[in-house]
């Protein structure tokens, strides 16, 4: 009797061919090539379970502090609103407020060339700015006086910006241009 050869599929043969023609030595380098990859793999898992399990501890932690603050503030009434809208100006007297601003420019030896007025009312903090605009010609030490003054007199003033400019170096006089706001609070209205 003869002895049929059954044929190998290409893919295996291919395989095994590949296999014969290897040396121990590859063979265990690319074990270990293998092995290093599988090893890496899992360290990048674990390292990412890791991050995840320490943001989400910072979450609970985070949530936790927000309701701890939420509950203090629920719990004990802060003074500070009450004490921001004693400190406002009389909104009804909004058009008086510009008289005792003009006399400190007076008293300053200031000119006030020019000035833009707006107010503007915020609804959300329940207060009303008076903004105002103003171009102002005088001495540096004259405007420093006249915006300690204002600061001083109207405490719920506030210096938004102070440009000043010299037309030539030798000159005393400067030209300035200030933003003031002032905060006023409407006495008949309703606060929180």
């Amino acid at each position: 009797m003869s002895a049929v050869a059954r044929p190998v599929p290409w893919p295996a043969l291919r395989q095994q061919l590949w296999l014969r023609r290897q040396t121990a030595a590859r063979l265990l380098a690319i074990l270990l090539c293998a092995l290093g990859m599988l090893m890496w793999l899992q360290w990048t898992w674990v390292r990412e379970q890791r991050q995840r399990e320490a943001a989400a501890a910072a979450d609970a932690v985070q949530a936790q502090h927000r309701q701890a603050v939420a509950a203090l503030a629920r719990a004990t009434p802060s003074p500070e609103p009450e004490r921001f809208y004693t400190a406002l100006g009389d909104a009804a007297h909004a058009s008086g407020l510009l008289r005792p601003l003009f006399s400190l420019a007076e008293r300053s030896g200031l000119a006030i060339e020019r000035g833009d007025y707006q107010l503007v009312d915020d609804e959300a903090g329940r207060y009303q700015v008076y903004h105002a605009k103003l171009s102002i010609n005088g001495t540096y030490p004259a405007v420093r006086r006249f915006c300690e003054q204002v600061l001083r007199t109207m405490p719920y003033a506030s210096i938004d910006q102070l440009a000043l400019r010299r037309e030539h170096g030798g000159e005393a006089t400067v030209k300035v241009r200030l933003s003031l706001s002032l905060y006023l609070a409407d006495r008949a209205g309703v606060r929180p």
